[in-house]
């Protein structure tokens, strides 16, 4: 007998797992909070990824879902979330993954909006790790040395988390192509979020290392100038500036301190042409810490993300420690309140499996090439605009010294 959406519930044995708290829900995925119990009275809370048991599609979902776990498990790096295990219960496929305890680089843009943006100094140096688990994933091989050819193909701000302890970690493979391992998809289908494909992952060419190389920049565009580089109307209109090659504004249009060096690594990396970037997340990451020597330190990641992120980093700690008593006292609750009711929902929207849905776009093809009419589109980005401000460190953290840190 298949689970139903009303069976899973908090405090379900699911395989050597218990359910805890509901963190995220997409329209093909839920994920929760949970709880590895072994002998002894070990445990480990980690996170738990289920396909909704009544989802649309479920036959492609599961595929993605054993194709995210295989490409995925073999990472290991710092900078990349650890994928622990792959389940099934009655009949529905789960996937586990080690618990990050901070935000996606998205919630930290809108919540700096109040402080003047995020410091400079924690953007570069969040682009820079980011890279670096970038390169990792790129370089992985199989049993037998060859190269896989995998590419991320969704890196965003949802994607990238920044742990309480200043760590960057890259999450959330489920699109990621093993390009020398398999055919791309033949659906037709551009998968990714809109704001931020490369051009060639649009227009459904060939793709590689270098398309991640240009999400990042996008990301770290964002991050250190406030603006989405491409911004549009809408994230339609963003993905028809980016095919079309739309002229970019240098960075050093809205600060006018942004250093030459840096601004000339970052429009590098968003050529449109992807012959004229960074041939690899390497040579990207190699160029940035040259550009900015001085960067963010992990204390200052800490407190940054501690000062903005506080209230709610400790919302979800005190969920999860009730959670934990109830389920140790077999008293789970009868019912679920509303997601949306919820506090700690939306705090790790990044963990949700993309895509959520299928949607076609309303994309019109230049004349001399060919965009497939059908996108397959991650959940719908925000619409960033934060204001920048100076010595935003000094004081984020005088603030850690006072408060302290969890």
């Amino acid at each position: 007998m298949e689970s139903s959406p009303s069976a899973i519930r908090v405090g379900q044995p699911f395989g050597r797992y218990e359910l805890l708290v509901p963190i995220a829900r997409g329209g093909m995925s839920r994920v929760w909070a949970a709880r590895l119990r072994g002998t002894r009275g070990f445990q480990k809370v980690v996170a738990l990824k289920t396909l909704l048991p009544d989802g649309p599609n479920r036959q492609l979902l599961e595929q993605m879902l054993l194709d995210e776990a295989r490409n995925a498990a073999a990472i290991q790096h710092p900078n990349v979330a650890q994928y622990l295990d792959l389940g099934e219960q009655d009949g529905l496929l789960f996937l586990v993954m080690e618990w990050i305890d901070g935000e996606p680089v998205s919630s930290l843009i809108k919540r700096s909006r109040l402080y003047g943006g995020v410091p400079f100094e924690i953007g570069v140096e969040v682009a820079v790790q980011a890279a670096r688990g970038l390169h990792a994933a790129h370089t992985l091989c199989d049993a037998n040395g060859m190269p896989l050819g995998l590419v991320h193909c969704d890196v965003s701000p949802q994607n990238v988390m920044v742990t309480s302890s200043g760590a960057i970690k890259l999450i959330d493979f489920g699109i990621a192509r093993a390009t020398k391992r398999a055919a791309p998809p033949d659906d037709g289908l551009v998968r990714g979020k809109l704001s931020f494909m490369a051009p060639e992952q649009i227009l459904g060419g060939p793709i590689d290392p270098r398309t991640d190389v240009f999400s990042l920049g996008l990301v770290l565009y964002l991050l250190t100038t406030g603006k989405h580089p491409f911004a549009a109307a809408n994230p339609t209109e963003t993905m028809r500036r980016i095919r079309d090659a739309a002229s970019i504004p240098p960075p050093s249009v809205y600060h006018s301190e942004y250093p030459d060096a840096l601004e000339s690594v970052l429009l590098r990396a968003l050529s449109h042409d992807p012959e004229r970037r960074f041939a690899n997340a390497e040579a990207f990451m190699t160029a940035l810490s040259e550009a900015v020597p001085r960067r963010a330190e992990p204390r200052e990641i800490a407190t940054f993300v501690e000062h903005i992120s506080g209230a709610e980093l400790a919302a979800r700690r005190a969920a999860i420690a009730d959670a934990l008593k109830r389920v140790e006292a077999f008293e789970p609750p009868s019912s679920e309140p509303p997601l949306s009711s919820r506090p700690i929902v939306g705090a790790l929207e990044a963990y949700s499996i993309a895509p959520p849905s299928v949607r076609t776009a309303d994309v019109e093809s230049p004349p001399s090439s060919t965009v497939p009419a059908t996108v397959m589109s991650t959940p719908a980005e925000p619409d960033f605009s934060p204001r920048r401000g100076k010595g935003f460190i000094a004081s984020a953290l005088a603030f850690g010294v006072a408060v302290g840190f969890w």
